[in-house]
């Protein structure tokens, strides 16, 4: 099977201004993991910097946030001029899924995964080594050598 990529066109943010990033409160519980999956880019050769701010929908950002979602663990919206500010980049986790504990396992892939595939532009990749996977498992948390390339070919320094 040949790897697939989305989506054709690859928005990605323009540089080198940080991106900053809001947390709900309802999402206050899972500021560990938000800051584990915006670590897991920057340790990368990017010019990606992430700062965060005190209010939501500011242009430039993504907001974090915890509602009700019908069939998906997570959505990620993807940078201008796909989708466009203020909502550019947001990501939503499944409320009613991860108040279960059985789902706790999965935030950190699911986090990394709507930030590397979405918020950042990457698209899916239909590997089952990458981040980029929509199909989300639990310990997949690091980037697969293609995750790596897309970042650094969007992004690097």
């Amino acid at each position: 099977m040949t790897p697939q990529q989305e989506p054709p066109f690859i928005p990605c943010w323009p540089g080198p201004a940080p991106l900053r990033y809001w947390i709900s409160p309802e999402m206050e519980q899972f500021r560990a993991e938000i800051n584990m999956a915006l670590l897991t880019i920057t340790r990368e050769p990017v010019w990606l910097r992430f700062e965060e701010i005190r209010m939501p929908a500011q242009v430039r950002s993504i907001d974090f946030r915890l509602e009700p979602l019908v069939g998906l663990l997570g959505l990620g919206m993807y940078p201008p001029p796909l989708i466009q500010e203020p909502q550019a980049g947001d990501i939503t986790l499944n409320r009613d899924a991860f108040s279960r504990f059985e789902f706790r396992a999965l935030v950190l892939p699911t986090l990394i995964h709507e930030v590397t595939a979405e918020a950042l532009g990457l698209g899916h990749l239909y590997l089952r080594q990458s981040v980029r996977c929509p199909h989300i498992e639990e310990g997949r948390i690091n980037l697969a050598p293609e995750d790596r390339t897309a970042l650094v070919t969007m992004y690097g320094v």
